[in-house]
């Protein structure tokens, strides 16, 4: 899988660099080429802070270089993704199959789907109830679904996996495409161990199953201020679909973290 990420990230990077055809610039297929690049560029650089628009364009991309320089096949996606050997896929990989199956079902509304059907443990911080959704729950959930993949849905899982560890939000990422008022990524007082929070319909949601190492939590952080910086100084961007969204870290803090919003008025669109 890393082979796979770098290779397809160096794709993207010589597309970009690559110099018009014949050397006529005016050909309307370099014409054609040189404002796909434009777009892309502009999709890379705020993919990392959430624009929804720019973060399509840039799966796209990836299933198109899987598709077209790899001519990637049914096997070598069962290799990369246990998708054949079910016992063998990594609760993170039920996950992301079971949220990719409610949400072709659901559409946005796919976590309430997979949330109805856990039964979550509740504890209390600071007078919040926060509901634990476990790799147990998800282990049983996915059991009882059997849910049946084709070359796409694979594919679609594969893309969504090279983007959200290159160029989204790491494990978090999946959650995003829900609808949800908040996403969380970091640590909280008193704790070492990095954890995702989702808030949905006034109630708060953390996964313990979704780990992220410090400085994979680093690195994302840093691609989100990369994405939302303004020239102010200022790591907070509200974006067209009124989701606002901070980054927290050194030095302003001794420990990164981001946090999304998203107001009720967006959560209220269709």
């Amino acid at each position: 899988m890393e082979e796979l990420k770098e290779g397809i990230c160096l794709r993207i990077h010589n597309f970009l660099v690559m110099k018009s055809e014949d050397g006529n610039p005016d050909d309307l297929k370099n014409k054609m080429r040189e404002d796909f690049k434009i777009r892309l560029r502009w999709a890379l650089k705020e993919c990392g802070g959430g624009n929804a628009q720019a973060r399509n364009l840039v799966r796209e991309y990836i299933r198109k270089i899987l598709l077209d320089d790899y001519k990637i096949r049914s096997d070598t996606l069962d290799k990369l993704i246990l998708f054949q050997e079910p016992a063998n896929l990594t609760v993170l990989d039920r996950f992301e199959i079971l949220l990719y199956q409610f949400h072709l079902e659901s559409g946005r509304e796919g976590l309430e789907k997979l949330l109805r059907r856990c039964s979550p443990e509740y504890y209390s911080r600071r007078g919040k109830e926060i509901f634990d959704i476990t790799a147990q729950d998800i282990d049983k959930i996915f059991l009882k679904e059997r849910v049946s993949l084709n070359y796409m849905d694979k594919l679609q899982i594969l893309t969504q996996r090279i983007f959200e560890e290159s160029l989204g939000w790491g494990c978090a990422d999946v959650l995003g495409h829900m609808r949800i008022s908040g996403l969380m990524a970091g640590t909280v007082p008193g704790e070492e161990k990095i954890h995702v929070w989702a808030e949905t319909k006034g109630r708060t949601f953390r996964f313990p199953f979704l780990q992220m190492e410090p400085k994979e939590l680093e690195t994302i952080c840093k691609r989100i201020r990369k994405s939302i910086e303004d020239g102010s100084g200022r790591f907070l961007k509200e974006l067209p679909d009124h989701t606002s969204i901070t980054v927290k870290g050194p030095p302003d803090g001794e420990d990164w973290m981001f946090f999304i919003h998203r107001t009720d008025y967006f959560l209220s669109e269709k």
